[in-house]
C-alpha cells in the first residue's frame, strides 16, 4: 500500500480563460476534470491508503471530490509559496505516513500503465528546449537551465519514494521553493544505509495542459479514450485531422459523413471542415470547450450561461432551421417523420420500461410526428457534448451531426427535433449523467427562458426531451449505471407531471 499527495493549488493563469474561474487540476479534458485522470490512474496502478489534495483559492475541488469519493481528502495550502510547500502540507496531514509515498502534480495527466509506484523514481520525458523545464540526469537537477544539458530529460511531475517518512521529514524541514531540493537531501539522507538514487524512468505518455496551446493539443491527442463502445476516434497532429471509425456501425459514418457533404457554405462554418481521406470520416480538430463540460466545470455566471445556449439557439434557427425551398423537400420530410419519432421509440423502449411509462413516451412520439417542422438542416444529436464553444473567439461549433432522418439520407429533417434534444440535456440533465457531474444551477432555467422569448412551445419541447432521454437508454448498453440513471430521470419527470 502506499499514499499519495496531490499538489492542486494553481490557479492556471497560462489556461484563461478556460481556467479564470476554476482551479487548474479542474479544467476538464474531454469531459473528465484533470484531477480525475490522476486519481483513477494511481488506483489502477497501486493499492493506495490515502489520497490527499492539496487545494487553493478555489473551493472546486473538494466539492468535486466529496461527491465521488470517500476516501479522498483535501487540505488547503494558503498562501501560495510553490509546490515543496504545496507537498510538505499534504504529506503533514497524512494518517499513516511510514508507507511508500507517491507525490503526483494536480496539472500532470499520466497515462503510462506500467510505474513501479512506490519505489525510488522520478518519471521524465524528452523535450527539445531545457529552459522551460526542472531537468535530471540521473544525478542532478537543473531548473530550467539557460543551455541544454547531455543526457538530462524533463520532470513531469511524478516523484516516487519508498520510504515515505523520511521523504515527509524533507519536505516539511526544507524550506526551498521547489521541489529538487527536498528530493536531493532525501537521496542524501544520513539515515539511509546506503546512498539513494531517485531512478529516471522516461515516459511518452504525459499530456501536458499548461497553456491553451497543449491543453488542445492534448484533448485532441486523448479523443481516443473518449471513445463509446461503437466509435473510436484517432488525432493525426501533424494534419491536425481527427479520424472517426466504427466497426459496429459503419452506416453511421457513411451517414454522418453524408451530412457534411449536404450543408450549405454558411451551415459549414458552424461545423468541422470534411476531409476526403479514405472510407472512414476525416474532419478538422476545432479548438474550444464542450458546452457540456464549462456547463459543468466552467464556474460560469448565470448571464455566461444563458448567452451560451441563446447565441445556440440563435445561430440553429438562422442558419440550420430555415424552412427548405421545395416542396419534394417537406414530403421527404413528412414521409420519414414516423420512422424518426415512431417507429425509433417502439424499438429502443421495449424492456427499458414499464407498460404504463412505455405507451405515455410512445404516445408523446406520435405527437411530435404529427407537428413536425420540416427544416433545410437538422443536427440530429444536438446537445452540450456535440457543440464547441470557443471564448477566445465567441464562435460556436457543432460536432457528430446524426446524418439521416428516417430512411432519408442528408441534411433535411425536423426542428422540433434538434430542440427535443437540447431539452434532454439542458432540461433533464443527459451531460450530467454521461459526464457523471452535476451543471451548474443556471442551466434549466437559462434554456427554459431562451425558448419562451423565442415562442416556442416550452412543455412540448421538454416533454420530448424526457423522450429522447428514454430512446438513449439503447445505446448505452456499456454503462448500466448510466442507463440506470437515464429511466430513473424520464420515470421521475412523468410521474411529477402527471401528478398535478
Amino acid at each position: 500500500m502506499l499514499n499519495v499527495v496531490i499538489p492542486a493549488a494553481g490557479e492556471g493563469t497560462r489556461l484563461r480563460p478556460l481556467s479564470s474561474n476554476v482551479s487548474k487540476a479542474m479544467v476538464p479534458v474531454n469531459g473528465k476534470p484533470t484531477i480525475a485522470y490522476i486519481i483513477e490512474q494511481v488506483r489502477k496502478l497501486a493499492d493506495v491508503k490515502e489520497i490527499v489534495i492539496v487545494d487553493g483559492k478555489f473551493t472546486d475541488i473538494r466539492e468535486f471530490v466529496e461527491l465521488r469519493y470517500d476516501d479522498v481528502s483535501c487540505v488547503n495550502q494558503g498562501s501560495l509559496d510553490g509546490p515543496r510547500d504545496a507537498i510538505a502540507k499534504g504529506v503533514a496531514a497524512l494518517k499513516d505516513p511510514n508507507l511508500p509515498l507517491v507525490v503526483w502534480l494536480g496539472d500532470a495527466i499520466i497515462l503510462d500503465d506500467d510505474l513501479p509506484l512506490g519505489s525510488d523514481f522520478v518519471l521524465t520525458t524528452k523535450v527539445d528546449d531545457h529552459s522551460a523545464w526542472c531537468m535530471y540526469d540521473g544525478d542532478k537537477y537543473y531548473n530550467k537551465p539557460k543551455e541544454n544539458i547531455d543526457n538530462a530529460e524533463a520532470l513531469v511531475g511524478l516523484y516516487s519514494f519508498s520510504k515515505g517518512w523520511d521523504a515527509r521529514h524533507h519536505f516539511i524541514r526544507n524550506q526551498g521553493y521547489d521541489i529538487s531540493e527536498a528530493i536531493d537531501a532525501y537521496c542524501k539522507d544520513f539515515q539511509s544505509t546506503t546512498p539513494r538514487r531517485m531512478k529516471s524512468i522516461n515516459t511518452d505518455q504525459w499530456y501536458d495542459i499548461g497553456e491553451l496551446r497543449t491543453y488542445y493539443k492534448t484533448s485532441a491527442e486523448l479523443l481516443n479514450r473518449k471513445s463509446r463502445a461503437f466509435n473510436d476516434f484517432s488525432y493525426d497532429s501533424m494534419l491536425n485531422i481527427v479520424t472517426k471509425k466504427s466497426f459496429e456501425r459503419p452506416q453511421t459514418i457513411a451517414q454522418e459523413k453524408n451530412w457534411y457533404q449536404c450543408i450549405n457554405e454558411e451551415q459549414k462554418l458552424f461545423t468541422p471542415k470534411l476531409y476526403d481521406r479514405g472510407p472512414w470520416l476525416n474532419l478538422s480538430y476545432e479548438t474550444g470547450t464542450l458546452v457540456s463540460d464549462l456547463f459543468m466545470f466552467g464556474d460560469l455566471t448565470e448571464g455566461t450561461t444563458k448567452y451560451i445556449i441563446d447565441r445556440t439557439l440563435d445561430i440553429v434557427a438562422r442558419y440550420f432551421h430555415q424552412e427548405p425551398c421545395k416542396i419534394d423537400d417537406i414530403i421527404e420530410i413528412n414521409d420519414n417523420v414516423e420512422s424518426l419519432w415512431v417507429h425509433k421509440s417502439i424499438s429502443r423502449l421495449k424492456g427499458h420500461f414499464d407498460e404504463e411509462y412505455e405507451k405515455l413516451l410512445i404516445d408523446m412520439a406520435k405527437s411530435a410526428a404529427d407537428n413536425t417542422i420540416p427544416v433545410k438542416c437538422m443536427h440530429g444529436d444536438l446537445h452540450g457534448g456535440n457543440i464547441l464553444y470557443n471564448s477566445s473567439n465567441d464562435h460556436i461549433t457543432f460536432i457528430d451531426p446524426r446524418g439521416g432522418f428516417g430512411n432519408l439520407l442528408g441534411c433535411h429533417g425536423d426542428a422540433l427535433y434538434d430542440l427535443a434534444k437540447l431539452a434532454h440535456d439542458f432540461y433533464h440533465g443527459y451531460g450530467e449523467i454521461v459526464n457523471e457531474g452535476q451543471y451548474n444551477i443556471y442551466v434549466r432555467d437559462s434554456f427554459v427562458a431562451a425558448l419562451e422569448e423565442r415562442d416556442l412551445p416550452v412543455d412540448f419541447i421538454v416533454d420530448l426531451g424526457a423522450l429522447l432521454m428514454a430512446t438513449c437508454v439503447e445505446l448505452h448498453s456499456d454503462k448500466p449505471g448510466h442507463q440506470s440513471l437515464m429511466i430513473e430521470t424520464v420515470k421521475s419527470y412523468i410521474d411529477e407531471k402527471h401528478s398535478h
